[in-house]
């Protein structure tokens, strides 16, 4: 519910000839003396995940390479089963070991995610453009980028030579 000053403001902000040239748009606007204002519908979409089983050894592997960077996978968790005695570690490159590894102690699942920054996109490529035609450059195609995984960088080690049961989840970015 808006304030009655609050509505005057929208309906300044946001006349009629503005909000009936987005017939597609679900905003109600109640122009009745409560001064409601619906927010627009938004379509849900499902949050698919993949559950995959692991086996770590004492030797740096990298055990879910079947998912690249064109899956988009931007969040994941590792669990490590309580009925685990010792750690697991992931890192990145074949390099990690115990000692550089992310540690993941048993009974514990953390999520692992990437905060994509918001970029205003749609206000930076105009001033992109006239610096481009003032230094006399042929406009490039804007390109807004998307962070993910490779997970075949991403390499897993334990401390004991035989294999530590454990889990992942791997989430894709389902708005792209």
């Amino acid at each position: 519910m808006c304030s009655k000053a609050l509505w005057k403001d929208v309906k300044r902000v946001l006349p009629r000839s503005t909000l009936a040239a987005f017939p597609s748009c679900q905003t109600t606007i109640d122009t009745s003396t409560t001064g409601t204002f619906k927010m627009a519908a938004r379509i849900p979409l499902e949050q698919t995940g993949t559950n995959v089983a692991l086996n770590v050894t004492n030797v740096a592997q990298p055990l879910l390479n079947n998912f690249t960077l064109i899956q988009m996978i931007q969040s994941w968790i590792i669990t490590n089963f309580n009925s685990n005695v010792n750690s697991i570690w992931w890192g990145f490159g074949p390099n990690v070991t115990t000692l550089t590894g992310n540690e993941v102690t048993p009974g514990s699942s953390p999520l692992i995610t990437i905060e994509q920054i918001r970029q205003l996109y749609e206000l930076q490529d105009p001033m992109r453009m006239d610096a481009q035609a003032n230094a006399c450059q042929q406009p490039l195609d804007m390109k807004i980028p998307v962070i993910a995984f490779n997970f075949q960088n991403i390499y897993f080690i334990t401390n004991v030579a035989g294999p530590i049961a454990c889990s992942a989840c791997i989430f894709n970015n389902v708005y792209v």
